[in-house]
C-alpha cells in the first residue's frame, strides 16, 4: 500500500505544480484508478493530503459487482480520526449524490 500511496501523493504534487502555473484556474483534480491500483479504499492520510493541497479527486473502483466513480471535492472531505480507511460505503455516504455506479459486465 505504501507504493500506491506514494504514487497518489506524486499525482497530488504534480497537480499542485501545474495549478501554480495557472493562477485563477479551478482547483486541480487527479484521477485515482482503483482498478489499475487494485484498491477500493483510500487512507485517511491520502484524504488529508488532498485536503491540504486543495486538490480534488475522481476515484474509480470496483466493489461487490459494481463499478463506482466518485468525485471527491477539493479540500472539503470531513476527516474523522477514528476512520483510518474510507471505503466504498463510507465514500458513498459522503458523495453518493454525485457518484456514478454501474454494474460490472462479466464476459
Amino acid at each position: 500500500m505504501d507504493n500506491i500511496e506514494g504514487s497518489i501523493r506524486t499525482d497530488i504534487s504534480i497537480a499542485v505544480s501545474k495549478a501554480a502555473k495557472q493562477p485563477g484556474a479551478a482547483s486541480p483534480v487527479i484521477n485515482i484508478d482503483g482498478r489499475r491500483l487494485q484498491i477500493n479504499t483510500l487512507s485517511r492520510e491520502i484524504i488529508r493530503a488532498l485536503n491540504k493541497a486543495g486538490v480534488g479527486a475522481v476515484f474509480s473502483f470496483d466493489y461487490m459487482g459494481q463499478h463506482y466513480v466518485i468525485t471527491i471535492p477539493a479540500g472539503k472531505t470531513l476527516i474523522k480520526d477514528d476512520v483510518p480507511w474510507l471505503g466504498p460505503k463510507y465514500l458513498m455516504s459522503l458523495y453518493g449524490d454525485t457518484a456514478v455506479v454501474t454494474p460490472i459486465k462479466f464476459k
